[in-house]
């Protein structure tokens, strides 16, 4: 098992380290790491985190995306406002723009040297975020995203695994064995599996109060998953405990309308924030769910603000999982 952090070539997080590789390469040593897991915010150089040192790739998440690929105009335009904005956020006008830019990532993600790429699954415009009333099933979203991968992975040749990481909008919740299980068998691309993040699984359940009980949630989602267990070959090991958070919005908000074109994104991340907290998960117990999947990839995944407080949350996940 390879133990990794988070990291993106966002300036913020390579000037933590002073853009400096041998900073990087003493962090990890450090503390135990063996290499991270990257986000592109800006096109990756070798320069910004050394190839040596990148194990996964994150492929970008377009939390809306189903009516751009399925060429809904009316719906775009009511969500967007106008076509200018839609081409800006989407990259292109077509399907055909959507599928050359995750093909991009790829051939960087293989530039790296890395051994696995992660795709969300998911669909949740902005008033779904805040009221939870949705437009799409999970399976719908899941077929589009059959689709989507088929064509990316069309001809592909090389030998990165994909990981598809479940979310708390419909998508891969991973609570549903169905939907998992029509992934595994639509995407053509063999070299396939799960990324299962531990805080978004939380974040399907409202009612959780501490981590104890958060583990034998977890625990009963796998068994539930029966054989479709074994496809799970990474874990993003963070924590979130915001169903309290989340009921009070959901009384809040579901009478109020919402708009992405006047949308104030600053409000929309800290009310992302709030519900997905990206924090260590404390409790030791968390030691089972790992001994029940045995991943490949053990991913330290933390939304920290300056290199103090992720070298504290990294030392508070290392003493957890050394606990007992």
């Amino acid at each position: 098992m390879q133990k990794l952090i988070n990291i993106s070539t966002y300036p913020g997080d390579l000037e933590r380290f002073d853009r400096n590789s041998k900073n990087m390469e003493d962090f990890l040593r450090q503390n135990g790491l063996q290499g991270f897991e990257m986000i592109q915010y800006e096109p990756w150089e070798d320069h910004m985190i050394p190839g040596s040192l990148i194990k996964g790739v994150h492929m970008r998440y377009y939390p809306v995306w189903l009516d751009f690929w399925r060429g809904d105009q009316s719906q775009l335009l009511r969500q967007w406002g106008n076509r200018e904005t839609i081409r800006r956020y989407y990259g292109g006008e077509t399907r055909e723009d959507m599928v050359a830019y995750y093909q991009r990532e790829i051939e960087t993600a293989a530039q790296t040297g890395a051994q696995y790429l992660v795709f969300h699954v998911s669909h949740a415009e902005v008033e779904h975020c805040f009221t939870y009333r949705f437009t799409y099933t999970d399976m719908d979203i899941a077929a589009c995203t059959i689709e989507l991968l088929n064509e990316v992975f069309q001809g592909y040749q090389g030998g990165l695994t994909l990981l598809l990481e479940n979310l708390w909008w419909p998508g891969l919740t991973l609570k549903d064995q169905a939907v998992a299980g029509e992934l595994m068998a639509g995407i053509r691309y063999p070299h396939k599996g799960f990324m299962l993040d531990i805080a978004h699984l939380m974040n399907t359940n409202f009612y959780l109060q501490n981590e104890e009980e958060a583990v034998a949630y977890i625990l009963k989602t796998l068994e539930d998953l029966g054989a479709l267990k074994k496809e799970i070959r990474g874990i993003h090991l963070n924590s979130s405990l915001s169903g309290d958070y989340v009921l009070e919005q959901l009384k809040k908000n579901r009478r109020q309308d919402f708009s992405m074109a006047a949308a104030d994104y600053s409000e929309i991340y800290r009310h992302i924030r709030n519900i997905d907290q990206h924090r260590p998960f404390l409790d030791s117990k968390i030691k089972r769910v790992i001994e029940e999947i045995q991943p490949e990839y053990l991913v330290y995944e933390f939304l920290t603000k300056s290199l103090e407080e992720l070298k504290a949350f990294v030392a508070q996940q290392n003493r957890a999982l050394m606990d007992g």
